[in-house]
């Protein structure tokens, strides 16, 4: 009997049916933790973007996102950390599907979300041949007085990123962060020091399932 399974939806086939199926994992078995190194992976993209918003002044626009980009490395995986990352940052901010399609046009997928007060267009890139595997750049716009865009972009190196903050009336906000990558077994390492369940990942799991192209 175990407590804790640990699986790597990077290598469970399409984005769609892989991360279905670990959500459908994580309702059957409730009496068990379900981790993903796919998640582990995401954790510096989701640490640069929430340290955009520690701003006091910044928090506001939360509530007022307009638009997500995320492009994402050729590798099939590619597609599912990308998606995993707009559940997670859907399921934070209450995001809810509005029962439309995605669109696909030359490659990128187009999706529109509900959010309090507006909605919230979504599109999947394919980042290039080039491109390094998993996320390789997320562009956030959000409404207000001033508007605002935060970029993170991974660096020619594959190891940096570049993260940029701009709203109208102050200087852009640039600086370089390495995030190199956990190998396998560290990501495993980082999971199991988890004492429970994890349920900020459930609920980007459970988002991100409901979002996936069919």
């Amino acid at each position: 009997v175990a407590d804790r399974s640990l699986l790597d939806s990077a290598r469970l086939g399409g984005a769609g049916p892989g991360l279905g199926g670990l959500a459908d994992l994580v309702e059957r078995y409730r009496s068990a933790a379900l981790g993903d190194l796919q998640w582990g992976r995401l954790t510096p993209w989701r640490s640069l973007t929430a340290q955009f918003f520690d701003p006091p002044e910044m928090r506001p626009y939360l509530t007022r996102l307009a638009e997500v980009t995320m492009a994402f490395g050729p590798a099939p995986s590619g597609r599912g950390q990308a998606l995993l990352y707009t559940g997670w940052l859907g399921g934070r901010l209450g995001w809810r599907g509005t029962g439309e399609a995605w669109r696909e046009a030359d490659g990128t997928m187009e999706a529109t979300l509900a959010r309090e007060g507006g909605a919230v267009r979504l599109l999947l890139t394919p980042g290039g041949a080039g491109s390094a595997e998993g996320l390789v750049g997320v562009t956030i716009v959000a409404e207000g007085e001033p508007p605002a865009r935060f970029r993170l972009e991974r660096a020619a190196d594959g190891v940096c990123v570049v993260t940029e903050a701009e709203h109208a009336g102050r200087p852009i906000l640039t600086r370089t962060v390495c995030i190199e990558e956990p190998g396998e077994a560290a990501l495993v390492e980082q999971d199991l020091r988890l004492p429970g369940r994890d349920r900020i990942f459930e609920e980007a799991l459970r988002a991100a399932a409901a979002l996936a192209p069919r």
